[in-house]
């Protein structure tokens, strides 16, 4: 690998985490906004964008025990953000989604921002786009398969096993 790839990669690797850094400074100002923690930000992020589910597949998608999504899901329904509903299919099953409200209070936080995203796509070609986007996507896998092995690794540490070989979450 010549020096000035390898110089690339590495400045890459300081912008994914750049990025990173400012999507959590992004994260703490918008749940101080909404008056909620940093948590039940992530699920409410995680309901608005792939729509209404059970708290059992909310806790999945967000990595949280069941308990912990519950406990979030009364604060949050408390604050208005939130709404339990009977499935239709499975009268026994609750839904959760997220209420109007917190859906005007997104736009009002996040509004701003996608207002400014042509600004960040400006010059620059859809194929361009489409190796941004595919780097995103593989990247946010990575680190949610990182993160799956390491609470397998802390739940068998916890427990006194000994830890799961990398890249064998059942996360």
């Amino acid at each position: 690998m010549s020096k000035d790839r390898k110089r690339l990669i590495e400045e890459v690797g300081e912008a994914f985490r750049r990025h990173g850094q400012a999507q959590d400074a992004m994260d703490i100002a918008a749940a101080g906004f909404f008056g909620v923690h940093r948590t039940d930000m992530s699920l409410l992020d995680v309901l608005q964008l792939n729509g209404s589910m059970s708290a059992g597949e909310l806790a999945k998608r967000a990595g949280l025990s069941p308990g912990a999504v519950t406990a979030a899901i009364d604060r949050l329904e408390a604050a208005g953000y939130v709404r339990r509903l009977r499935d239709d299919q499975d009268r026994r099953r609750v839904m959760v989604e997220a209420t109007d409200s917190m859906v005007e209070k997104a736009m009002e936080v996040y509004g701003p921002l996608a207002a400014r995203a042509p600004e960040l796509f400006k010059g620059h070609s859809d194929e361009h786009l489409r190796i941004v986007r595919d780097l995103l996507v593989s990247g946010a896998e990575m680190q949610l398969e990182r993160a799956a092995e390491l609470r397998d690794q802390l739940s068998a540490e916890r427990a006194g096993e000994p830890p799961p070989a990398a890249g064998t979450s059942a996360g």
